[in-house]
């Protein structure tokens, strides 16, 4: 590892005087800072004396109750291979409570299986079962289908182009 001193490496052409230092807040308990070193350092999340991981080495460390983890990243609209970019000084850190580094995506996990847990218990309520026979007689009612083609984009398609629909029943459209 290297200590890095000297002038940033533009991470695109021409852009790196106008580049912002990019915060992401992530609700499940840490956020995320894109930028050069200058910025990082600037923001005083990166400590005095620190070595710079070289390519594509990670490093981490925890600095009162946060703990940090640093490493290189493809900034946003660079086109060209990994070695193109991987000497850039573009940096990504995740920064979280060193308390929860290791449960961070527990409540998250837990939140979405209680969600699915619920969906369950409703589907066998007579709501439930209602809702799903409904949404079973729009299937074959070919009136509401064609209303659907007509309405929707087809299903699959990219930009510009016409997907094919699958058949329905009896080969049906």
């Amino acid at each position: 590892m290297k200590a890095i001193d000297a002038k940033p490496v533009s991470c695109i052409p021409g852009a790196s005087e106008g580049a912002d230092l990019s915060l992401t807040v992530v609700a499940m308990g840490y956020d995320l800072w894109e930028g050069t070193s200058a910025q990082l350092a600037a923001e005083g999340l990166i400590p005095a004396g620190f070595e710079w991981p070289s390519r594509d080495q990670w490093k981490g460390w925890t600095a009162g109750p946060m703990h940090y983890l640093l490493h290189r990243r493809k900034p946003h609209g660079f086109k060209g291979p990994r070695r193109a970019w991987m000497e850039l000084d573009h940096w990504r850190l995740r920064r979280t409570l060193a308390t929860h580094r290791n449960d961070a995506f527990f409540h998250a996990r837990l939140h979405e299986a209680r969600q699915e847990l619920a969906c369950l218990e409703w589907g066998q309520t007579a709501q439930g079962r209602e809702a799903f026979r409904r949404w079973l007689q729009a299937g074959d009612d070919r009136a509401f289908q064609r209303f659907l083609k007509a309405a929707l984009p087809a299903r699959g398609a990219r930009r510009g182009q016409v997907a094919t629909g699958r058949a329905g029943k009896g080969g049906q459209p």
